[in-house]
């Protein structure tokens, strides 16, 4: 799939990251986008090692990135999909020009995942590798298709499409 974008970019991208920051991070928004009346079990599980940089990463929650060029971001709470004939319960954080998906319970080979120790110091930096070719359509993953079904709960009305550009 070819971006929508005017950059060339090389075949694979390497970026110096901070990956436990960057976990802290993403759950970060991912709780701020949601109603305080409508806390779910990820946010129980996060909200230790989001205001204390010293807490340990809650264990069970893979993260998935990819490249997004799209002039809409959006923020999904607590939403599932089937793949291969299992639900994947996640959260999403699509902005441009990266997408993060943190995935439940289990591992799901739709997208590149995001590994390293959960307690890694939050100081400490690996090089992500990114893909530039692998582009999952700008709706994925939730429009899942004419045969797939998104499922919602309560916090899914919380959800946000903000602009990136």
């Amino acid at each position: 799939m070819v971006l929508d974008t005017p950059l060339i970019l090389p075949q694979r991208v390497s970026v110096q990251i901070r990956p436990s920051a960057l976990a802290r991070g993403i759950a970060g928004h991912l709780m701020a986008a949601q109603n305080p009346e409508a806390r779910s079990k990820f946010d129980d599980d996060w909200k230790a090692c989001v205001v204390d940089r010293a807490a340990p990463l809650p264990a069970g929650y893979h993260i998935h990135y990819w490249v997004r060029v799209h002039k809409n971001g959006l923020v999904i709470r607590d939403a599932a999909f089937i793949h291969q004939n299992n639900p994947v319960m996640f959260s999403l954080l699509a902005s441009s020009p990266i997408a993060f998906m943190i995935v439940y319970d289990k591992t799901f080979a739709g997208a590149p995942q995001l590994k390293f120790p959960l307690d890694m110091d939050v100081n400490a930096v690996i090089d992500l590798q990114i893909d530039p070719a692998f582009q999952p359509p700008s709706d994925w993953p939730w429009s899942p298709g004419e045969t797939g079904v998104l499922f919602t709960g309560a916090s899914f009305k919380n959800s946000r499409r903000f602009p990136t550009r």
